[in-house]
């Protein structure tokens, strides 16, 4: 097994093992914690961090509508009825001929208006008729216009994305919340999403909580998922795990991928009950699934251990351009850990991950152009690495800085006064560090230790940066005594 770099999000589990959790359970797993017990309390200030962040504008945590399931079933009700009665709904469809640029959404809003239409949601009429071939959007206006509440919720989107107008989001708000207000569910949920990323209207935690409320309500499976992240962070609402886990169940059971991830988030990856969330979840293509699933085969938690599975599940999510997945491949790369050793592919991976601002890449990174390993040795780059890394708190890139300062000649000039500083800033979190430092005091002189005790971390790195727990904590590296290497297998 080759150590985890990063430190898993680790929550406690409030739930009963194997078996699947519900409602009554989270009940009583509330009283429990309501007698004394630590479970909602603590995997609520646990999972707040992460999930507070789903709330950032354009995060994909907060989801939007997919076209409604109802309507694609209508449409191939509607092909079938096409061949009994010989109706045709050319009029709706966008052609390639159009002087209007035609994209596959485009194609999609109009195969919406076409299913609609042929469930009898949309009238048509001969004013239609007249607009439609070239300008699917003129119809939707038209039946919006006309209160139809389905064509109101489709131009939102249309608005939204910019699909046949320009894109708008206010007016995709306005007509949302008209088809909100008539009760459709998937507008309700939009309207809401639009609250809580502020796009077209002004950012409110509480109104995007009401909004996700009603669709919840009437079924929609984003919004019960939205509205979980809600609870779970106390944003709009009163922080509520209980509740959060039961929309995520909700949610889940209509296959909606991001609920199964945040259900598997809420086991904690080190709770073998996560495995089944994060594998559904993996294989409708959510990113951060697909690396927890590779976390799960690597460490063998709720599944076999298969370093193979691993590597597959972390290159998929890796492909999709996740830090944390490009960061763990290329371990696997590094190590030969389920796949053929590479040492430039591990590279070329760390420096992807790197790029994205991963601490532990940039530290390993570092690590390959001091060493050589997989590219050209080179020290200078080693150390800027190192202090990318070091500005986000990672304990051994500090070690590994001062000890290149103490040492000097590669890549840095000899600077007790900057190793002094660098020990003592990681030396409450790396045991090598504190002895480093300890040896170096042994040989500076009092005037050496005040004069360095004046200079700050920054002087030393530059301006830190915020400390993202994910990607700076790691176990402790090999000690050589010198400069530090990745730890072995």
């Amino acid at each position: 097994m080759f150590r985890k770099l990063l430190l898993p999000l680790i929550i406690s589990s409030l739930f009963i093992a194997g078996a699947p959790l519900h409602a009554q359970e989270v009940e009583d797993a509330s009283a429990s914690s309501a007698s004394g017990g630590s479970t909602l309390s603590e995997m609520a200030e646990k999972a707040k961090d992460f999930f507070s962040g789903l709330f950032s504008s354009g995060d994909n945590g907060v989801q939007e509508s997919a076209p409604v399931r109802e309507a694609e079933t209508a449409s191939t009700e509607a092909g079938t009825s096409k061949a009994k009665s010989g109706s045709d709904p050319r009029s709706l469809e966008l052609s390639v001929e159009s002087d209007v640029e035609v994209t596959e959404a485009d194609r999609k809003a109009a195969e919406a208006e076409i299913a609609a239409r042929q469930a009898g949601t949309l009238k048509d009429d001969e004013d239609d008729r007249a607009v439609s071939e070239d300008d699917p959007i003129k119809v939707l206006k038209q039946k919006a216009d006309r209160g139809n509440v389905d064509a109101q919720y489709y131009l939102g989107k249309a608005y939204a994305a910019g699909n046949g107008v320009k894109k708008d989001q206010k007016q995709a708000v306005e007509w949302y919340r008209k088809a909100a207000e008539s009760g459709n569910a998937d507008a309700q949920n939009n309207l809401g999403a639009a609250y809580a990323n502020g796009s077209g209207i002004e950012k409110s935690d509480e109104d995007a909580a009401y909004w996700w409320q009603l669709s919840a309500d009437n079924g929609n499976a984003a919004a019960q998922a939205n509205l979980g992240v809600a609870y779970a962070t106390g944003r709009g609402v009163q922080q509520d795990i209980s509740k959060a886990v039961r929309l995520w169940r909700q949610a889940a059971s209509q296959d909606n991928a991001q609920a199964q991830y945040y259900l598997g988030m809420t086991y904690g990856k080190d709770d073998p009950r996560s495995f089944q969330w994060f594998k559904k979840a993996a294989e409708q293509d959510v990113v951060k699934a697909q690396t927890a699933v590779g976390e799960a085969y690597e460490n063998g938690i709720g599944v076999a251990k298969d370093e193979e599975q691993a590597a597959e599940w972390y290159q998929k999510a890796a492909d999709q351009g996740d830090a944390e997945a490009q960061l763990k491949l290329g371990d696997c790369y590094y190590y030969g850990a389920g796949i053929e050793k590479d040492l430039e592919k591990s590279v070329r991976l760390y420096q992807k991950a790197a790029d994205q601002g991963n601490a532990v890449a940039q530290y390993n990174l570092g690590v390959s152009y001091w060493f050589g390993s997989g590219i050209a040795k080179n020290y200078a780059k080693a150390v800027n690495f190192w202090k990318l890394s070091a500005q986000q708190g990672n304990a051994d890139a500090l070690l590994n800085l001062g000890i290149a300062y103490q040492e000097g000649g590669k890549g840095v000039n000899k600077n007790d006064a900057y190793a002094y500083v660098l020990f003592n800033e990681a030396a409450s979190k790396n045991e090598t560090a504190s002895e480093k430092l300890q040896t170096l005091e042994s040989t500076m002189s009092v005037e050496e230790i005040n004069k360095a005790q004046e200079l700050s971390i920054e002087d030393v790195i530059g301006k830190r940066k915020n400390t993202d727990k994910k990607a700076t904590e790691q176990e402790p590296e090999t000690r050589t005594g010198g400069i530090q290497q990745r730890s072995r297998r």
